[in-house]
């Protein structure tokens, strides 16, 4: 093989192995997100972490995967008692950490908690305020 022809079959081996080298770690880096919506309610089915914010939730909060809320100010808000629900659903998990605090936007109002048979909820230095809460 000539001088010439050697930059040509490298970019060859360089080009074959973009397609075919694995790309786990690329894949575990895009992890999917469920953002709190603007209104209406919000659903998780998949691993969502939501950080150091604060989130007016103006529906309900289902959860049926995996929900951390790390330092966050979550406002249920809700125009009479139980108007707003969190619903932990089963083999789903909802972690609270890091001063993470869900609380009633208008105060003189309770939401709704409830934690579905195989669902779990872990809370560590957080805070949880007015609630009606329910466990099946």
């Amino acid at each position: 093989m000539g001088l010439s022809q050697r930059p040509l079959l490298l970019f060859w081996v360089v080009f074959a192995l973009c397609f075919t080298w694995p790309v786990d770690w690329l894949i575990e880096e895009a992890e999917s997100q469920t953002q709190p919506p603007t209104n209406g309610d919000w659903d998780i089915y998949d691993n969502t972490t939501i950080s150091n914010t604060q989130v007016l939730l103006q529906g309900d909060l289902s959860v049926y995967g995996n929900l951390t809320l790390d330092n966050v100010e979550l406002y249920m808000y809700g125009t009479s008692n139980g108007h707003r629900t969190i619903t932990v659903n089963n083999s789903a998990h909802l972690k609270l950490v890091n001063g993470t605090k869900i609380l009633p936007y208008i105060a003189t109002y309770y939401w709704n908690f409830d934690v579905n048979t195989g669902g779990r909820i872990t809370v560590d230095d957080a805070y949880i305020i007015f609630t009606q809460p329910s466990i099946d």
